[in-house]
């Protein structure tokens, strides 16, 4: 189908129209093969027949060229070469960020709004992952273009639905930052959690089935979308229960060293710990597929 969409490309489409078919072609050769040791990658021939066919319009702002970028990141994730994705996503985001400042998604037609919010959202959470692992700063998409007030129309139940669930967990893990870590009051960090897990726990019941995982064991889930979010859950309770932590121990060597006066503080530290140990217990069932992912994963 995607020769055939190609071709069809080749005499009527634009060179961007070409290289997203030819990307999509070289992802799908290389997520369906093993890599190499010494021969280039597969897919490597539409790759780089991609990268030929990209005209002077790749340098303007647009839906199509903020997906090829796009595009290009996730074949360098694939190979193992996070600089260069670091690179691809990093420069997809400052132009999606030109879209955003200048409005050229009005001239993408009806729908164009609602899909470049799925690209803009795309570039966002794939940026912060990379930036896990390179230990770069990112364009600040997330926070110039305040995402948080626009999401994308996405049904639960369609095969979008891990998208929105991935978008849903960041938010809820910008809010988490945000509010909890720049709180000075140590009184106030407990409730602020607790409001916020609870808005976890609603989200995990409105999942639906084709995606949704168990929260308290680490059963194998043969789906590469439940475990990535189950670890992100995970990852949620380290860090809501980590400021608590963190300040019992920098007090600990004082004479007036606080207690815990709050009996969430116990629950907030107890599931701190079990959501640790689930996590290094889920992790290998992430570490066993070449993902695009995975060797974020490994930083855990």
């Amino acid at each position: 189908m995607w020769v055939r969409e190609y071709r069809t490309a080749n005499t009527e489409g634009d060179g961007l129209s070409r290289a997203i078919i030819l990307l999509t072609l070289a992802l799908g050769a290389i997520s369906a093969s093993s890599l190499p040791n010494d021969e280039p990658p597969p897919g490597y021939g539409y790759f780089m027949k991609a990268c030929a066919v990209m005209d002077h319009s790749a340098l303007c702002p647009s839906l199509q060229a903020v997906r090829c970028r796009f595009l290009k990141t996730l074949y360098f994730l694939y190979t193992m070469q996070p600089l260069l994705a670091s690179n691809a996503i990093a420069d997809a985001s400052n132009m999606a960020w030109l879209m955003w400042r200048y409005q050229a998604w009005k001239s993408e037609g009806d729908d164009g709004f609602d899909a470049c919010l799925r690209i803009f959202w795309s570039c966002s959470v794939l940026e912060e992952e990379i930036a896990i692992h390179i230990r770069r700063h990112t364009t600040g998409i997330y926070q110039d273009l305040n995402l948080e007030k626009h999401i994308p129309d996405v049904a639960n139940e369609s095969p979008s639905g891990f998208f929105l669930a991935e978008t849903q967990l960041r938010l809820l893990m910008a809010r988490l930052l945000a509010d909890l870590f720049k709180r000075q009051r140590w009184t106030e960090k407990p409730i602020i959690t607790n409001e916020l897990k609870l808005q976890l726990e609603e989200f995990h019941k409105i999942l639906p089935s084709s995606i949704s995982f168990p929260t308290s064991n680490a059963e194998e889930l043969f789906g590469e979308q439940k475990c990535y979010l189950r670890m992100q859950y995970h990852c949620f309770s380290i860090a809501a229960g980590w400021p608590t932590i963190l300040t019992m121990l920098e007090d600990s060597d004082k004479e007036s060293s606080r207690k815990l006066e709050h009996s969430s503080q116990y629950v907030l530290i107890k599931e701190f710990f079990a959501a640790l140990i689930l996590l290094l217990k889920t992790a290998p069932e992430q570490l066993w597929r070449r993902g695009p992912l995975t060797w974020v994963i490994c930083e855990v």
